[in-house]
């Protein structure tokens, strides 16, 4: 088992979600998640984003339409503009639609 795999403490879905976020004060852009779990996603951004960056992401769920805002933390960065993100600061509602998005992807 590698390191990063010990490191994650939930499994993470791949996918393909088109969102729209922001960091700090930027104005809003539109990015990728590439996977999620739980606790965070893979975010493919077109700008660099660093450590400890705050985002807010807004998610479409591909079968409600339902969506919702999160925010998250950027824990750590990789080539071509890949982002892992922690959601942080996020109320029971909002991990209950992280939880239905995941297992719908699932």
């Amino acid at each position: 088992m590698s390191s990063e795999q010990e490191r994650r403490a939930a499994t993470r879905v791949k996918v393909h979600l088109e969102v729209t976020f922001t960091a700090g004060t930027a104005l809003p852009m539109t990015g990728t998640v590439e996977n999620i779990s739980k606790n965070g996603v893979l975010l493919i951004a077109p700008i660099a984003l660093a450590a400890q960056t705050r985002v807010r992401i807004a998610f479409t769920d591909p079968h409600s339409r339902t969506q919702r805002t999160i925010e998250g933390e950027v824990v750590r960065s990789a080539p071509a503009g890949k982002f892992g993100v922690s959601f942080v600061g996020t109320d029971e509602a909002a991990l209950a639609f992280v939880r239905t998005l995941v297992e719908e992807l699932a």
